[in-house]
């Protein structure tokens, strides 16, 4: 072996033998300091909170954490206020664990970097007259909350065996999700945050509106997503990406304003090919019902824009849009073959009149195919007013 092999090897393991015998020595802090410890952490979870948080056990999970320190905390529960009210725990986990910045500890205030939540529930409930489960936080001054955002800036926030329901009886939204792995990085620069999230989850329900149903109801979500957070505009920005709906391939992205006076989101996904059984899945029921009657062999490709407010409680702008190419489609005991058209719906039909399903739309354009061997073709075929469908 080269010499100077040999030697970066030296300086290797001498580097690694520093690191080592530094970590047994917070590790022996952490040992001896523990109620200190456990103390100081409890104080920051704790932080500007007006609600209760019970944790049964809190224990130091030393090789967890390495290189850094673990704590782990047993069935933890966060509630606000007016929980005998509503009986919604914001969070009830059976486990969690808290990693802590090492070099932090010997300062006498820990700093959380790290958090992962274990088989429990996260639940935000939003009751008729506006109160959110969520006020538990109490509301700082503006150079407090700057402090505050200062120390917390927790770098990775992950999530094994969670549902996370929101419940907004004021804006008529109920979403549910079984999630069965989030794993969220994030890094802080001079504008915000940028994120990398991993999710794998099933959608129990994903309603907009309660009255029209969901959306993606009990459907499969795969995806890897880069989002990005803007401190002064209160934007995230989702660029478009790829994911598995369903177990079909989507390129999906969106933009969400988060602020106080702004709710603007705008949302884009589209897919290269999927069955009409497939697509119908990820509709509201009373469009599925409708489009039980039709029948297409081969897939298709499509997408969808939604533009609306996410505190608006009012439905959205929608415009869908499709191609079929060369395919058979059929209908009741009717078979249409050598079938190609492209499609769009929207429901704003006339501006200004709302977003209903009397000001909805369906267009077909340059339909063609083959009707008992016989050829036709259509260059524009519309139905207005799907109430009353013209």
């Amino acid at each position: 072996m080269p010499r100077w092999i040999k030697i970066l090897l030296k300086i290797i393991g001498i580097l690694f033998a520093l690191v080592v015998v530094g970590w047994l020595a917070i590790a022996g802090y952490v040992q001896t300091h523990k109620k200190e410890l456990l103390a100081s952490i409890t104080s920051q979870l704790n932080d500007n909170l007006s609600g209760t948080l019970n944790i049964e056990r809190m224990e130091p999970a030393l090789l967890r954490g390495f290189p850094g320190i673990s704590v782990t905390l047993a069935n933890v529960k966060l509630r606000d206020s007016l929980w005998n009210n509503h009986k919604h725990d914001l969070l009830n986990a059976k486990e969690a664990f808290v990693s802590v910045d090492a070099f932090s500890i010997f300062s006498g205030t820990p700093t959380i970097k790290n958090i992962s939540i274990h088989d429990g529930q996260l639940y935000f409930y939003t009751d008729s007259s506006g109160y959110s489960n969520t006020d538990l936080y109490k509301k700082s001054s503006p150079d407090q909350e700057a402090k505050n955002v200062k120390k917390k800036k927790i770098s990775r926030i992950d999530l094994y065996n969670v549902k996370v329901t929101l419940e907004n009886d004021l804006k008529s939204k109920f979403f549910d999700l079984n999630i069965s792995r989030f794993k969220g990085n994030v890094r802080y620069n001079n504008t915000g945050w940028k994120a990398s999230v991993d999710l794998n989850t099933l959608v129990n329900r994903l309603e907009f509106n309660t009255a029209r149903g969901s959306f993606l109801k009990n459907t499969t979500l795969q995806t890897s997503l880069e989002m990005s957070f803007d401190d002064k505009t209160h934007t995230l920005t989702v660029p478009v990406q790829e994911m598995k709906i369903g177990g079909n391939d989507f390129e999906a992205g969106g933009k969400f304003a988060l602020g106080k006076d702004n709710s603007d989101f705008a949302l884009d996904v589209k897919t290269s090919s999927i069955t009409l059984e497939d697509a119908e899945a990820l509709l509201l029921p009373k469009i599925t019902l409708r489009l039980k009657r039709y029948k297409l062999k081969q897939p298709f490709s499509g997408g969808a824009s939604i533009r609306g407010m996410l505190k608006s409680g009012k439905d959205p702008k929608i415009n869908g849009y499709w191609q079929v190419q060369d395919n058979t489609l059929m209908f009741d005991k009717e078979v249409i073959t050598n079938c190609s058209f492209k499609g769009e719906y929207t429901n704003e039909f006339n501006k200004g009149q709302g977003f209903k399903d009397q000001n909805s739309a369906i267009n077909l354009y340059g339909m063609k195919g083959k009707w008992y061997g016989i050829p036709f073709n259509a260059d524009s075929i519309t139905v207005t007013d799907l109430k009353k469908p013209v």
